[in-house]
């Protein structure tokens, strides 16, 4: 989209469908993945080198052009995640109510989010913890104005240890939101409440 500077692209797309139609819906069963998913704003990259993979059940009103997400199984870079909602195009703006959440709690299911390219690195580390993400979009989609979205990001006594590192980094913490309401994505706020780890009591 050159006129928002925004870029989103899924590369090595292996897709299936079935299911049956009827006259004013139907149910999808589809599965599917995409090895490289990109996503970009005014020249940064916020999602890249990324993997994609999903099953979902899917209700499709064609009267209403609304389609509702029955049952969902997505990962991100094999980060479980939960994806619920709906999406419709009624006329020439698309309108979502989504809802993403981390279907696991440990700390050690964030390593995932490492891009594959650099998975070498991580593959003898060590880590404890709690962490969850949840992530809601609702709103309106038309030219340069967005929906709102809101993104909240919570780990406690979460540690990470290198196998050959002698110190572990302990008491992570990290409670912060991510955050924007209808309109243009500048208005994209990041707040920070606690950001907190130790190496060694220091």
């Amino acid at each position: 989209d050159l006129s928002s500077k925004m870029k989103f692209r899924l590369a090595d797309i292996n897709l299936s469908v079935t299911g049956k139609l009827y006259n004013e819906s139907t149910l999808l069963q589809t599965s599917g993945s995409a090895k490289d998913v990109l996503l970009s704003y005014d020249g940064v990259d916020y999602i890249s080198n990324t993997s994609l993979e999903t099953k979902t059940m899917l209700e499709v009103e064609f009267e209403q052009m609304k389609v509702l997400i029955m049952q969902n199984e997505l990962l991100l870079n094999r980060l479980p995640l939960e994806l619920s909602g709906s999406i419709e195009y009624p006329a020439d703006s698309t309108f979502f109510n989504l809802l993403v959440k981390t279907k696991e709690s440990g700390f050690e299911n964030f390593m995932a989010m490492v891009p594959a390219t650099y998975s070498d690195y991580f593959k003898d580390v060590e880590t404890d913890g709690i962490a969850n993400i949840t992530a809601r979009m609702k709103g309106y989609y038309f030219n340069d104005d967005f929906p709102a979205f809101v993104l909240n990001m919570d780990v406690r006594d979460g540690s990470i240890h290198f196998k050959n590192m002698p110190e572990k980094i302990e008491k992570i913490s990290v409670d912060a939101k991510v955050s924007k309401p209808q309109g243009d994505l500048n208005l994209t706020t990041i707040t920070i409440k606690k950001a907190h780890a130790e190496v060694k009591n220091t």
